[in-house]
């Protein structure tokens, strides 16, 4: 069997893989959203806006001949939490550089300033902590291509409204390339639901 065709078979293997563990994690989002204990905190929906300033670095990037170490991005995030523990985001951001990406001395795609859309689902096992994974799309004007982020992210209070983050975010993009994402978010609730009396 050719080496390429092996590959290839992993890599349908390693996809399902991925949509099995999605849909497991949404299955037990929600069905601890429905079967939670009403506490103090069960119903304190909120909806947070986030401006992220990171730096992504991606193995198999190239500017000419040169090795790009890290490339300079901007994201905004919008979360929807529906109480202390689970989340769903919807997560953007734009790698402000262009670059190739190649394999084996062969360049097999370029990338002008890509635009990512995903949303993904988010739970915090801890305070101050917030797990992350999902789908999403990589827009750009030659190539889009579907893309998986999986990440973590520590919150640091400032005050009622505001908060800072700092992140670790993997992406991988298809099988064709993949990138570690390093981030400060700048966070600040937008809106909280009122408890009932």
């Amino acid at each position: 069997m050719k080496p390429g065709l092996n590959k290839c078979r992993l890599n349908v293997k390693a996809i399902r893989s991925i949509k099995v563990l999605v849909c497991i994690f949404y299955v037990f989002a929600f069905h601890s959203l429905l079967a939670q204990e009403k506490d103090e905190h069960s119903n304190e929906h909120q909806l947070r806006g986030a401006v992220i300033m990171g730096y992504s670095h991606i193995p198999q990037a190239f500017e000419g001949s040169k090795t790009i170490a890290v490339i300079p991005s901007w994201g905004l995030d919008l979360d929807y939490l529906f109480n202390s523990k689970w989340a769903v985001a919807f997560q953007t951001d734009i790698k402000l550089q262009s670059f190739a990406v190649e394999d084996k001395d062969e360049v097999v795609l370029l990338r002008n300033y890509p635009i990512s859309f995903s949303i993904v689902g988010a739970y915090s096992p801890l305070p101050h902590w917030m797990l992350f994974f999902g789908p999403g799309i990589e827009y750009e004007q030659s190539r889009s291509l579907w893309i998986f982020k999986l990440g973590a992210e520590y919150v640091f209070e400032i005050s009622k409204k505001f908060e800072i983050g700092v992140g670790l975010m993997y992406e991988n993009r298809q099988e064709l390339y993949d990138g570690w994402t390093f981030g400060v978010s700048f966070n600040r609730r937008l809106w909280k639901k009122k408890k009932e009396s």
